[in-house]
């Protein structure tokens, strides 16, 4: 083809830009976390050059595969965790397979309280093959001796649909047992119409859910399960999975570098077709249960406009930084450079559109002809963008920056605290949302490594804890550990990590401790206002009580201007640090409760109705506005948060509680009724 020609197309592919240009797939769900980022990015980067339609849909490997193998101008690829049938390939001549990630599939599992467990890949099978039945196996027991397993059946859950995770699976158990092998083997498929399994044993599996998010589910609601899934999925869902005895009986986890190297180990080992095993691969860092995930395409197109776009988009997601980046971040493993520079020749050498062009000199050509047109304009626009540039960056530089900081949190969960990173101190007690401790000294709690996180937690008599070298101290949300929360929520709690100011608690995040969600805050070292005033031993002027009021507007106000209200504003919500400012601490409650859109998370935070007599909750609204108490499910709001420092202000100069002098002789319910009313 000469280079006259290939210019020519070239040219026409260009004159066409203005039209849609399709880049379809569509098929496993195994690596669509990786797939759904990669596209919506790619789709942004070229959107200056072409209108592009991009799509991958999550349909499964088999159905993937069988779309492009019975319509194949119906995608441009297929996603598969499988292979490609040697009748496929014989039907199909110009089909081909070319890996794209690698990752691992996890055994995750249900166990109250348990958040770590071993497995040998002979365990492995008798769970999945049924002599292995009880959590209390003498099996199981033998290689997890610190751990107080239950006597509870295992009840099994395999995937409902046809899946490449299956195939991946039940490979790793073929290799791990040659009964299994014989009995059962390799297989993709789950149950038919009727529910009725293809090759599970119908008499072990208890439960089937139908793709990796079915699969999560019965997993988070159904105790003492077990399953297959991604690593990606089971990191989403927050799961607790295992790790497993590999083929060198080295205890090994679903780490990106234990799956390299099993990746390494089979580096010189692709077939023709591109294809290889990465299940129980040599190698003493080898994780056994993992698999390469591929696309599948037809390397002779009529499309050239489509065919150069997956060209550009293959090359793209296996050269940036950034696209190798998102793929890590979602627990995946790119490619080696070794492999990916074989790809990209066979794909570059045999890939063909529209007759017999050559899709990569296309490509090279279309490349050329954008960078020419960015040259032709570049200097003058250059020019006048870089003054207004310029001006918009010095304005902009912030919002980005901290868009990128929460982003980037986002995806790697900093929104949540693992329990694990919080060391429980036992010298004190924050009880009942006072924050009514005096000085305290950092005195450990003996625990041991292996123990679940939370059983070494017991609120009833401390808690508060060292974090990032840092005192702190737990304050229940009354919110469950399991709760759904929403992406807002999720973005709220990382920005809340980010606010700082002299007159406000830092907060770090939340964490979970027996099935409930607790705010993580920081401990000030001379305790809560409200025990600062009370205490005989200080006496303070008008110029100092003046001082502290003040130091509490200037929290306030901060919070106000970023829409955030706290709700219940009292001295016992204010803490003293070792300089005598004043912190506004349980400041998070009410953006937690507006994200979730659940005022009942503000209420409990009030009311604390659970342990409280009638005098008691009478005594805990004296800090609330009128309407407030009269409309306790209505959202706090700026003006009520004023009210309550109004009470608070008194309460600073005369170093008394709220309508102290009508309680002496008085009930607080009638107190509080005289204000209502």
């Amino acid at each position: 083809m000469s280079t006259l020609a290939l210019l020519s197309l070239a040219a026409c592919i260009r004159l066409s830009a203005g039209d849609i240009v399709d880049l379809r797939g569509a098929g496993a769900s195994f690596p669509s976390p990786v797939y759904t980022r990669w596209t919506s990015n790619y789709k942004s980067l070229r959107q200056d050059h072409v209108a592009l339609n991009v799509a991958y849909d999550v349909i499964g490997s088999g159905a993937g595969k069988k779309k492009i193998l019975d319509n194949p101008d119906s995608l441009e690829y297929a996603g598969s965790d499988s292979f490609i049938a040697d009748e496929d390939y014989e039907e199909n001549p110009t089909l081909q397979m070319y890996p794209v990630i690698a990752g691992a599939v996890v055994i995750s599992f249900n166990l109250p309280r348990i958040v770590d467990l071993n497995l040998t890949r002979a365990l492995a099978v008798g769970i999945y093959n049924g002599t292995v039945t009880h959590w209390n196996d003498q099996q199981l027991v033998e290689i997890n001796p610190s751990i107080d397993l239950p006597s509870e059946a295992i009840k099994v859950v395999a995937r409902a649909e046809r899946s490449g995770t299956t195939e991946i699976f039940t490979s790793a158990l073929s290799s791990f047992d040659s009964e299994w092998n014989a009995t059962y083997g390799e297989f993709s498929a789950g149950i038919d119409d009727d529910g009725e399994p293809y090759h599970w044993n119908r008499d072990v599996i208890a439960y089937y859910g139908r793709g990796n998010r079915g699969i999560s589910g019965l997993l988070l609601s159904i105790p003492y399960t077990i399953s297959y899934i991604s690593i990606a999925d089971a990191s989403g869902a927050y799961l607790n999975y295992a790790r497993i005895y590999n083929r060198e009986e080295y205890l090994v986890g679903p780490d990106a570098i234990n799956v390299q190297s099993a990746m390494e180990a089979k580096a010189n080992s692709f077939s023709n077709r591109f294809t290889v095993s990465l299940v129980d691969v040599a190698g003493q860092l080898s994780y056994p249960i993992a698999g390469y995930s591929y696309f599948v395409v037809h390397l002779e197109k009529h499309s050239c406009e489509s065919a150069i776009e997956l060209y550009r988009y293959m090359k793209w997601f296996m050269s940036d930084e950034g696209a190798q980046s998102e793929c890590e971040a979602l627990n995946f493993v790119p490619l080696s450079a070794n492999v990916v520079r074989r790809v990209m020749s066979h794909l570059g050498q045999n890939y063909k559109c529209n007759g017999n062009y050559n899709v990569r000199e296309l490509a090279r050509n279309q490349e050329a002809q954008e960078n020419h047109q960015m040259q032709a304009w570049k200097l003058p626009v250059m020019i006048s963008a870089g003054i207004m540039s310029g001006i918009i960056v010095l304005l902009m530089m912030h919002v980005i920056k901290r868009e990128f900081k929460l982003n980037a949190a986002l995806l790697k969960g900093l929104w949540r605290i693992p329990l694990r990173s919080i060391h429980p101190l036992k010298s004190l007690t924050v009880d009942d949302n006072s924050l009514s401790f005096g000085k305290f000294s950092i005195e450990d709690i003996d625990s041991k490594e292996d123990e679940a996180p939370d059983v070494i937690w017991d609120l009833d008599q401390f808690n508060i804890g060292q974090y990032q070298a840092k005192a702190v101290w737990l304050q229940p949300t009354g919110m469950f550990a399991k709760t759904s929360f929403k992406l807002a929520t999720k973005r709220s709690i990382i920005f809340a990590t980010s606010c700082h100011h002299v007159n406000l608690c830092k907060f770090y995040g939340i964490t979970s401790i027996h099935n409930t969600v607790h705010l993580v805050m920081a401990l000030e070292s001379n305790g809560s206002l409200h025990n600062i005033l009370r205490n005989h031993k200080y006496h303070f002027d008008d110029n100092f009580k003046f001082c502290l009021a003040l130091d509490v507007v200037a929290g306030m106000s901060y919070l106000h201007q970023d829409d955030i209200i706290h709700g219940y504003l009292t001295t016992n919500s204010c803490c003293v640090d070792e300089k005598w400012n004043v912190k506004i601490a349980d400041w998070c409650f009410y953006k937690l409760a507006q994200k979730q859109d659940d005022v009942n998370i503000m209420q409990r935070f009030v009311s604390k109705e659970e342990a409280d007599d009638a005098n008691q909750a009478a005594k805990r609204a004296f800090w609330l506005a009128p309407e407030m108490i009269k409309n306790p499910n209505q959202w706090p709001t700026k003006e009520a948060d004023v009210y309550s420092f109004s009470i608070l202000l008194i309460e600073i100069f005369t170093q008394e509680d709220p309508y102290s002098h009508l309680t002496d002789c008085s009930d607080p319910s009638d107190v509080l009724l005289d204000i209502t009313t």
